[in-house]
């Protein structure tokens, strides 16, 4: 999306420079009824394709219907939007408590990315040790982005990458029970976050929400009513 310049109107060099504002002039003669919006798609396993659709959204990605936040202060022309609060399982973080965070929507990203003051803080709450079968795609600590008027959850099989401690462990799988499961002291789930931090007026308090949260939901973005729009997406396995 940067090569194609997918931003809103207030970050291109012109509006002659902006995608979205060019298609949408070509498309007036024709009096089409399509959108000035476009939705991503990105494929979770090896039997799918990533994909945009461009002049609205394709429906068939869509396994819930979507819920809407508005760009904040779309005269920047990124597809920021507000975020009230950060939740581990039931347990509320107080770094967004200020109301100053937000999250930037962003397909560049492979990992979630976090300012530093609060990444510790979200690395402690996630990290956790791997199932009996030795993998993250099972029971582990939610993360929950609260935005105005739904919630963005990911699980361990979005966020998390299993590692092995680097302290020595014995050759066969350490078993031990963790909230009425097994676990495994050899393998721990880690969650992928990295760090960014900028200054106003972009920073200090912005998240970026990467390919983990991509892959789990479906997103719109819409340059006429200067909203993003999430559902979780349907895949097909």
């Amino acid at each position: 999306d940067g090569v194609m310049g997918l931003s809103l109107v207030g970050l291109s060099q012109t509006p002659k420079h902006n995608f979205l504002h060019v298609l949408s002039k070509l498309l007036e003669p024709t009096e089409s009824c399509a959108s000035n919006s476009f939705g991503v798609f990105l494929a979770s396993n090896q039997h799918e394709d990533s994909g945009i659709a461009f002049g609205g959204w394709n429906e068939g990605h869509l396994a819930e219907e979507l819920s809407w936040a508005p760009v904040h202060n779309p005269d920047m022309g990124h597809w920021i939007v507000g975020l009230k609060g950060i939740r581990v399982d039931n347990d509320r973080l107080d770094f967004c408590d200020d109301g100053k965070c937000k999250a930037a929507v962003d397909t560049g990203t492979a990992l979630l990315s976090v300012p530093p003051a609060i990444f510790r803080e979200m690395f402690e709450h996630l990290r956790h040790e791997s199932g009996a079968a030795g993998h993250c795609q099972g029971p582990g600590p939610l993360l929950h982005f609260e935005f105005e008027d739904f919630t963005v959850t990911l699980g361990p099989k979005e966020y998390a990458s299993l590692r092995t401690p680097r302290v020595s462990q014995p050759k066969e799988p350490e078993l031990a029970s963790q909230g009425g499961r097994q676990t495994r002291a050899d393998l721990r789930c880690f969650p992928l976050l990295m760090t960014l931090e900028l200054e106003e007026p972009l920073g200090p308090k912005l998240f970026i929400l990467g390919e983990p949260v991509l892959r789990k939901y479906y997103t719109v973005y819409d340059s006429e009513a200067k909203r993003v729009g999430f559902g979780r997406a349907s895949h097909s396995r």
